[in-house]
């Protein structure tokens, strides 16, 4: 009896565990920007919803560039952002608090949605930033 009252037990943890493991929700696997380019033209929003622009940004640290200017300038460091600045290190050195900076990430997009105006959701940014997106502030 007490075996039996046992294997009950066993098989009601086993059937509760691979419920509750099916329930888990999974986590998207969403493309990430590698050396300051992300490459989403097969990404579907309508399908795949929206996506984090994570991952490795081009860095140019005391430098506020734009347009032709990133053809002077080589990216000191591919932080895989989102991160703060003073967790950069260039050179073996770590970045002050205080400074400016321009991150820049050249994007991709599927063909069908080229010409048309798509969206960039800005979380909270505690300090003065400007957002230039095909050379327009």
């Amino acid at each position: 009896m007490p075996f039996f009252h046992i294997l009950k037990l066993l098989l009601c943890f086993l059937l509760l565990s691979l419920f509750l493991s099916s329930c888990q929700k999974k986590e998207k696997k969403y493309p990430e920007a590698t050396q300051g380019y992300m490459d989403i033209s097969s990404w579907n929003f309508e399908a795949n919803g929206n996506l984090p622009l994570n991952g490795e940004w081009s860095f140019y640290w005391q430098k506020y560039l734009r347009g032709t200017d990133f053809n002077r300038y080589v990216s000191e460091a591919y932080p895989k952002t989102p991160i703060s600045w003073t967790d950069i290190t260039i050179n073996g050195k770590s970045l002050p608090s205080e400074g400016h900076a321009t991150y820049r990430l050249k994007v991709f997009l599927p063909h069908i949605y080229r010409n048309q105006v798509l969206a960039i959701r800005v979380g909270i940014i505690t300090s003065n930033y400007a957002l230039i997106v095909q050379n327009r502030l």
